[in-house]
């Protein structure tokens, strides 16, 4: 098996995934404990417990692009998106991490949208893939994402999980 690009596999799937995820909307409350979910991701951050309104999945090529968006009442977005390989394993994100992984954090918070990723020598983190079946894509993360802008700033994932119908 060739390693993976992020240029050439996983950033094409992430952009298509991430212009679908733009268009979806859900009004949901967070999760008061973030347990395995049904179809979507649970994470915790900042002490608050999170649960997708909208996910948005794609395989393709050996490698997958896995998006989750909590949409707040107050139409602020919490965006999680992790880039791995089709298979199971445990991945490594941020520095020396493998090659093709990816985990990233995206807030709009009003009019402000911050961005934190786990990639190449940014953050870190680690991306376990229990299962990938012809019916669901099950694992968990954590990670924390290193901001561009404000440089340094950086935001903490735990308690991550995921469990995608496909």
């Amino acid at each position: 098996m060739l390693p993976l690009r992020f240029s050439s596999v996983v950033r094409p799937l992430a952009l298509a995934a991430l212009v679908a995820l733009g268009a979806c909307s859900s009004d949901k409350k967070d999760d008061p404990t973030p347990t395995t979910p049904t179809n979507g991701f649970t994470w915790t951050t900042d002490g608050t417990n999170y649960a997708s309104t909208t996910v948005v999945k794609s395989v393709a090529g050996g490698a997958m692009a896995l998006l989750g968006q909590y949409k707040a009442p107050n139409n602020d977005t919490y965006n999680v998106t992790i880039n791995v390989p089709a298979t199971a394993g445990t991945y490594a994100v941020g520095a020396n991490g493998t090659t093709g992984t990816l985990a990233s954090y995206a807030t709009t918070i009003g009019s402000t949208t911050t961005s934190y990723v786990a990639s190449g020598s940014y953050g870190s983190g680690s991306v376990v893939v229990t299962s990938v079946t012809a019916t669901e894509i099950v694992g968990t993360f954590t990670f924390t994402g290193e901001a561009f802008a404000p440089a340094g700033a950086t935001k903490a994932l735990t308690n991550g999980k995921f469990n995608i119908k496909r």
